[in-house]
């Protein structure tokens, strides 16, 4: 499937030229533009025949935000076009974009929100995310937001959100479906320090083919606490998740959802953050993780219509002076279908970050990630070890304009031979960004 013939990416672009006017005076506009080559020993996740390559690309990246008293927007575009030199696999061009604009028609009372994501998912996350395993997909959002405001104490904020997901897939089109989601959540503030909420969500889901999907209303109730001061944030929600499906021959699900995270400043340099939870998502929606990242990334976890429970924990730690930069993680996260119990992983990954900052023009990084990922329903025993190492030099050639050199490389020790692979990239780029 060509990233170009997408018609989904083709209401995207529309999206974005009915939406030109808001971007016209833009605060922050950042480019940038790479070139790769990367070999590859198995390409396919195919050990017969041999799955040797090598490729070249050329990325180009595009983000925008801008903080107004009119709207808040942000944009972030990822292409990348691939050509593949043994033709292991087909010449594509792959692409990502996220995007989301309040207007603030009435400011604290009422304001419309839009977003659009645009991303390539796998079709079978099992396999090799090649360009024969790789769909486009769409995720388009819409609704107000109201803020009534009773005294200096008590809050109440309702969101609505009629939601759009499509597959650019024949086979997968039956999981295109429209939702209308709304938000409530009433806030009392105790004090200066800390507020109290009751929240609810209710989701209307209405799939394309509803013979082989069954629609369902979810529900979710849960009770907020947080508490800042001085060096310390504490965050707390616990609560309930309903969902009920048309089809009665499908059980009901009822889980717990949970948050508690704890972040506090051991200095004015580091900060440590602790963080478990639990939630209930569905495959659609996890597209929309992706609006609270940095950046865009080509491929999700999974593309098939289904329910999944995950529950982690983490411990993140950073510190930040002004000679270097460090970070380090530790997590778990167990991801648990309720129907494609073949997917269900547990996950333990520990990750370090360090940048030196040589000058007042350059720096250097290195970064490193290890991540072991336990399949606990296979019928074949699946552990898969994968580890991601990089190094970057950027130096500043003008005040707006930077020059990167990276070298990145990816490994995987599976216990089933022919999803081990060893991926060695290397890319220069260069970069404008906004002062």
């Amino acid at each position: 499937m060509q990233f170009n013939k997408c018609k989904s990416y083709r209401r995207t672009c529309l999206a974005i030229i009915f939406c030109a006017p808001i971007f016209l005076h833009a605060a922050e506009i950042d480019y940038a533009a790479a070139f790769s080559v990367t070999s590859y020993d198995n390409v396919n996740l195919v050990r017969d025949p041999p799955g040797d390559e090598l490729s070249t690309s050329v990325r180009g990246l595009f983000s925008y935000t801008e903080d107004t008293s009119e709207h808040v927007s942000r944009l972030h575009v990822d292409v990348e076009f691939l050509n593949y030199k043994k033709d292991q696999l087909n010449d594509e061009v792959n692409g990502a974009l996220t995007g989301e604009s309040t207007l603030i028609i009435k400011p604290s009372l009422f304001e419309w929100y839009f977003s659009d994501v645009f991303a390539r998912v796998t079709l079978n996350p099992l396999a090799a995310a090649s360009s024969n395993n790789l769909i486009n997909t769409n995720a388009f959002l819409t609704g107000p937001n109201f803020y009534f405001r009773f005294n200096n104490s008590n809050n109440l904020n309702l969101s609505i959100r009629a939601e759009n997901y499509i597959y650019e897939e024949v086979q997968l089109e039956e999981a295109d479906n429209n939702r209308l989601t709304t938000d409530l959540s009433y806030i009392h503030s105790v004090g200066p320090t800390s507020e109290l909420s009751i929240n609810g969500l209710h989701s209307i889901v209405v799939y394309k083919n509803q013979t082989l999907n069954s629609n369902f209303d979810r529900t979710d109730g849960f009770l907020g606490f947080q508490y800042q001061r001085g060096l310390y944030d504490f965050n707390l929600e616990a609560g309930v998740t309903n969902i009920l499906f048309d089809d009665d021959s499908i059980a009901s699900v009822n889980q717990p959802r949970y948050l508690l995270s704890i972040q506090g400043r051991q200095s004015r340099t580091s900060t440590i953050a602790i963080e478990t939870f639990q939630r209930t998502t569905d495959t659609s929606t996890s597209l929309l993780d992706q609006l609270d990242t940095d950046g865009v990334s080509f491929s999700s976890s999974s593309s098939l219509s289904d329910l999944y429970r995950d529950t982690g924990a983490g411990v993140n730690f950073r510190r930040n002076t002004p000679l270097s930069l460090i970070v380090m993680q530790l997590s778990y996260l167990e991801t648990r279908y309720n129907t494609q119990k073949q997917l269900n992983v547990d996950v333990d990954s520990i990750a370090i970050q360090y940048d030196a900052f040589l000058n007042s023009t350059s720096s250097l990084q290195f970064a490193a990630r290890f991540a072991q990922s336990s399949y606990t329903e296979l019928a074949t025993e699946r552990v898969d070890d994968d580890l991601l190492y990089s190094l970057a030099y950027r130096m500043r050639l003008r005040r707006t304009i930077n020059l990167r050199f990276s070298l990145e490389d990816e490994t995987r020790e599976s216990t089933v031979d022919l999803q081990s692979y060893d991926d060695l990239r290397i890319r220069i780029s260069i970069e404008y960004v906004s002062i």
